[in-house]
C-alpha cells in the first residue's frame, strides 16, 4: 500500500486514565479533542488546540509533539511534503523542551514519553518518502526511550506500540538478512503485541489500529484487515486514512465490487477536495485499473490507466510512484491485448 511505510512509529494519545505520569488535566482534555479532530480530518481546530497547550504550557513537550503529530497526518492526508519543515521544527522543540524538562524532573516518565514519540514521528515521516537509513535511525532513538519507559514501569503497555512497530517494519525491510546471525524476523511477535495493544493500551488504541491493518496488509492477511477497518471506520466513518486501508484490504479478498465502490468514494472525495496535489487522484485511477483488470473490463482499466497517467506530479511524487507506474504499465500491456 502506497500509504503504508508511514509507520515506524508514531505516538498519539488517545484515552484518559494514565496513571503513571498524567498531563494536568487541562492539557489532556486540549490533547485529546485535537486528536479527535485529526481523524475528523479537522487540522486547522486540531493545531489550535495543540497551540493552547504550548501557550499554557511553553515548557512542556507535550503541545510541540501534537503540533507535530498534526503536521504529519495532515501531510499523509494530502501526500504532501509541504509542511516539511515546519513540522521538523515542531519535534526538534518536542526534543529539547523534553530534554530540558527531563533534567528537572528525571523520573517523569510521560516526558521520556513524548520524547520518544517525537523521534517516531520522524522516523514516521522519512520512511514515507522510502529514506530508510534515517527513518530507522529516528525510529532506533524513540525505541531505546521506550524500552526505558517500560524498564521504569513495565505496565505502561502503551510503550510497547512504539517498539513492535519498529520491530515489524525492520524486520520487514531486512528479510535479506534474517540468516545472518542475530537477525531475527519479529513481524509475526510484533503484530500479536499489536492486537493486545488493541484491547489494553491507554492512549494509541486508534493509532495502534491503523498500523495494524498496515502489518496485516503487508501479510496478506486481508481479512483481519478489513475487520479491523471497519471496527475503526464505525468511530471515524469520514476518515480517508482508514478509508485507503480498507480499500486496500477489499482488493486483496478481490470483493471487488466492493473495492470499486470504496475507491469511487474516494475519488470523488479528493477530487473535490482541497488538495494541492494529484498524487491522491493519481493512486486513485491506478488502484481502479487494477480493480477493472481483475473485473476483466479491460476498456474501463485502460481508462483508469489513461486518467492516471494524466495527471502532472512533482518530481519527489513521481519518485514516490515509481513502482505503480511500472505495474499499470504491465497492466497496460495487458489489457491491450485481451481488446
Amino acid at each position: 500500500m502506497l500509504f503504508r511505510y508511514g509507520v515506524i512509529f508514531c505516538l498519539c494519545f488517545f484515552r484518559t486514565g494514565y496513571t503513571q505520569a498524567q498531563l494536568p488535566s487541562d492539557m489532556h482534555n486540549l490533547a485529546i479533542s485535537s486528536i479527535s479532530c485529526v481523524y475528523n480530518e479537522k487540522f486547522k481546530e486540531a493545531k489550535n488546540y495543540a497551540k493552547r497547550i504550548i501557550k499554557n504550557y511553553s515548557n512542556h513537550p507535550a503541545g510541540y509533539f501534537f503540533y507535530a503529530a498534526i503536521l504529519n497526518s495532515q501531510m499523509e492526508y494530502l501526500q504532501s511534503e509541504e509542511y516539511e519543515a515546519e513540522f521538523y521544527q515542531y519535534c526538534d522543540n518536542a526534543i529539547t523542551k523534553g530534554e530540558e524538562l527531563q533534567e528537572k524532573e528525571p523520573d517523569d516518565v510521560w516526558v521520556k514519553f513524548i520524547i520518544a514519540g517525537a523521534n517516531g514521528l520522524k522516523g514516521t515521516y522519512e520512511s514515507r518518502y522510502k529514506r530508510w537509513l534515517t527513518a530507522f535511525k529516528h525510529g532506533w532513538r524513540g525505541v531505546v526511550l521506550l524500552k526505558e519507559v517500560l524498564e521504569t514501569n513495565a505496565k505502561v503497555i502503551d510503550a510497547q506500540y512504539g517498539i513492535a512497530t519498529y520491530d515489524y517494519w525492520r524486520s520487514a525491510k531486512t528479510k535479506m538478512l534474517w540468516w545472518l546471525p542475530g537477525v531475527e524476523d519479529k513481524r509475526k511477535p510484533a503484530i500479536k503485541i499489536l492486537y493486545e495493544v488493541l484491547d489494553k493500551a491507554t492512549y494509541v488504541r486508534e493509532n495502534t489500529a491503523l498500523n495494524l491493518i498496515d502489518m496485516l496488509l503487508n501479510e496478506k492477511r486481508y481479512d483481519e484487515a478489513l475487520q479491523v477497518a471497519n471496527k475503526l471506520l464505525s468511530q471515524y466513518p469520514t476518515s480517508l486514512v482508514i478509508m485507503w486501508r480498507k480499500a486496500e484490504a477489499q482488493l486483496g479478498l478481490r470483493v471487488l465490487e466492493e473495492a470499486e465502490i470504496t475507491y469511487k468514494s474516494i475519488l470523488k472525495r479528493v477530487e473535490a477536495g482541497s488538495f494541492e496535489s494529484n498524487y491522491n487522484i493519481t493512486v486513485c485511477h491506478y488502484f481502479l485499473s487494477k480493480v477493472y483488470l481483475y473485473q476483466k473490463k479491460y476498456k474501463q482499466c485502460l481508462d483508469a490507466i489513461e486518467a492516471m497517467e494524466s495527471f502532472k506530479l512533482s518530481s519527489v511524487s513521481k519518485k514516490r510512484l515509481e513502482d505503480i507506474y511500472d505495474d499499470a504499465a504491465t497492466a497496460k500491456k495487458i489489457a491491450q491485448k485481451k481488446l
